[in-house]
């Protein structure tokens, strides 16, 4: 990592950084773990969008359509926490081999591709990824990096609290879903 990232939370072998990006208030995040799972497990979970709420910190709901061989489109529903609104986004996932065993996931933000809920605030701009790759140990690191805007009104300094803690609270969980443990504040 170059040095704009500044280490915001480094707990329970969670690291999540955060940098300041020109022209845009709210921070990008870049979340790692290890953890003692397949490359093949994890690849499981991210695919399985029907299951983001029980790992996805402030996720209502989510779905997946237009399946293809490189990847699908989810609409998702998140939460936020008072007094913002709750969000919904739809973003492509489109799978890449790494070499080695691992994958990359690239994120595509397509606000237009699903119907606008009214009673929901849209996210119209995301850009980000995952990169999953197995380690000599045993072990698969996990990473995902993303910029986005959360549209509509929103404080800042809420917004970059949630930058940092929605992350380390999904990581936790899915660590705890993939080694079957259970989840620790």
């Amino acid at each position: 990592m170059d040095d704009s990232w500044k280490l915001s939370k480094n707990k329970k072998e969670i690291s999540i950084y955060t940098r300041k990006v020109e022209g845009v208030g709210l921070k990008e995040f870049n979340a790692q773990m290890t953890v003692d799972a397949t490359v093949d497990e994890v690849k499981e979970r991210i695919s399985a969008v029907d299951d983001y709420t029980s790992w996805m910190h402030n996720m209502v709901g989510c779905s997946k359509s237009e399946e293809t061989d490189e990847g699908f489109l989810t609409y998702c529903h998140q939460a936020a926490p008072w007094p913002a609104r709750d969000r919904d986004i739809a973003v492509r996932l489109k799978f890449e081999p790494l070499d080695g065993g691992g994958f990359y996931v690239r994120m595509i933000c397509e606000p237009e591709a699903i119907k606008l809920n009214e009673d929901l605030i849209r996210v119209t701009k995301v850009e980000g990824f995952w990169k999953v790759y197995p380690l000599e140990d045993g072990s698969t690191h996990v990473e995902q990096q993303v910029l986005a805007d959360p549209a509509g009104v929103i404080p800042l300094w809420l917004a970059n609290m949630v930058v940092t803690d929605n992350p380390y609270k999904s990581y936790q969980a899915l660590r705890s879903l993939l080694e079957g443990n259970e989840a620790e504040e």
